[in-house]
């Protein structure tokens, strides 16, 4: 598996590299088991994939006004929590598909939206089901959007436009959601 530095993962984000690393200091980014962290001073920590997601969402909720604390623990829900259906308790579930941890559902599917409300955060697929909560809520992130700038700035980083292209992405990992075009 691919791993980032500090300063890939801030490039992809779009942040600076010492705000990704007050972050990591500050215990705010939850990162996953799959990261290797450092063993010591003048070893830098690498991220994975869904730590380069977490950040990124994190960096955008921050951006609309959500305090960093709450913007990472919802970008969390997000980047690390996933494989099932979409969905609020007491609502109907949305049954076309789940969801890799780090991932926004396959794009035939539609968007994917992180709502962050006082209480909670939810990554749900758009639709009218959700249109009432999301109305509610504080901040609605499209994170097949944020997933897209990622895998752009991470094209750029390593000149890899074929692994890095986020429909191609999405359809290695989601190989029974994808759609043949007619």
């Amino acid at each position: 598996m691919m791993t980032f530095t500090s300063q890939d993962v801030a490039f992809a984000a779009g942040v600076e590299t010492k705000q990704v690393q007050n972050w990591a200091t500050r215990n705010l980014i939850t990162g996953h088991q799959d990261d290797e962290h450092s063993g010591g001073k003048g070893n830098a920590r690498r991220y994975s994939i869904n730590s380069v997601m977490e950040i990124a969402v994190a960096a955008e909720l921050i951006a609309l006004g959500l305090g960093p604390e709450q913007a990472f623990r919802a970008a969390m829900r997000f980047a690390h929590v996933g494989r099932g259906p979409s969905g609020w308790v007491g609502e109907p579930v949305d049954l076309r598909g789940q969801r890799r941890p780090g991932f926004p559902y396959h794009h035939n599917l539609g968007r994917t939206l992180l709502i962050v409300t006082k209480e909670t955060a939810r990554v749900t697929l758009e639709g009218e089901e959700n249109r009432r909560v999301a109305e509610r809520a504080k901040i609605v992130v499209d994170v097949l959007a944020v997933f897209s700038a990622v895998c752009a700035r991470l094209q750029s980083l390593t000149g890899d436009e074929r692994n890095y292209h986020p429909y191609a992405v999405l359809d290695a990992a989601y190989p029974d959601d994808v759609v043949a075009n007619v």
